[in-house]
C-alpha cells in the first residue's frame, strides 16, 4: 500500500491551501494600494544631517527672529516717512517725498537717472514730478548741454522743509539713543557695518 506524505495530503484535501496570510507589503504587491502620506505644515522635508543638529535649528530661530525684526523696522520707517511727507503737505506721497530727498541728496538730475536710483518707472516718476511741481518742491530747467533734456531740481522751499523735519527727527532720534549704553551703541554701529557688507 503506497504511503501517502503529508504534505501532499495537505495539499489534495478540499477547502485547505499551503498558503500563509499575506503581510501588509505583500498585500501591497498584490494590489491594495497604499495611501501617500502627505507632509503637513509641521512636517520638515529638509532631511540633511545639517538641518537635524540643535545648532542648525538654533540658527534657523534666530534667523527667523532677526527677519521679523527686519519687517517691523521696515514698517516703522514707511510710517515715518508717510508722517514726514504729510507734514510738509497733506496731498504729499510717500514717493513723492523720496524723490525730493533724492534730489536734495545727489544734487540735481535728469529724469531718467533719478528714476534709476528711486526704482520707480519713468510714468510714475513723470506723474510724482507733476505735483511734486505743484506743490513748490521741484522746478525744471533746461539743460545747457542738451537743449532737448531737461534737469530736475529741489526747490529752496523744499529744502527748507526737509532740513527743518530732519533737525527734529534729528534732536528725538538722539534724546531716545542717548538712554542707551554705550557699549550698546557701539556695538548697534558694528553690526550695522556688517550687515551693510552683506
Amino acid at each position: 500500500m503506497q504511503k501517502t506524505s503529508p504534505v501532499s495530503a495537505r495539499s489534495t484535501s478540499p477547502g485547505l491551501s499551503t498558503r500563509h496570510p499575506a503581510t501588509p507589503r505583500q498585500k501591497d504587491r498584490v494590489g491594495h494600494r497604499r495611501e501617500p502620506v502627505i507632509p503637513g505644515p509641521e512636517t520638515t522635508l529638509d532631511h540633511s544631517p545639517a538641518a537635524a543638529t540643535p545648532e542648525a535649528a538654533g540658527v534657523a530661530g534666530r534667523v527667523d527672529r532677526l527677519e521679523q525684526q527686519f519687517a517691523t523696522l521696515f514698517d516703522s520707517y514707511r510710517q515715518r516717512l508717510r508722517q514726514q511727507a504729510t507734514a510738509i503737505d497733506p496731498a504729499l506721497q510717500p514717493s513723492g517725498y523720496r524723490t525730493v530727498l533724492a534730489l536734495i541728496a545727489n544734487g540735481p538730475s535728469k529724469a531718467g537717472p533719478l528714476a534709476d536710483a528711486l526704482g520707480f518707472d519713468k510714468s510714475v516718476l513723470s506723474r510724482q514730478l507733476h505735483q511734486l511741481e505743484g506743490l513748490g518742491l521741484v522746478s525744471r530747467a533746461q539743460d545747457v548741454d542738451d537743449g532737448r533734456a531737461v534737469i530736475l531740481s529741489a526747490t529752496p522751499y523744499a529744502m527748507s522743509q526737509i532740513q527743518s523735519i530732519r533737525g527734529s527727527r534729528r534732536d528725538e532720534f538722539r534724546t531716545r539713543l542717548s538712554r542707551w549704553d554705550e557699549t550698546d551703541l557701539d556695538t548697534l554701529s558694528r553690526l550695522l557695518g556688517n550687515l551693510a557688507l552683506l
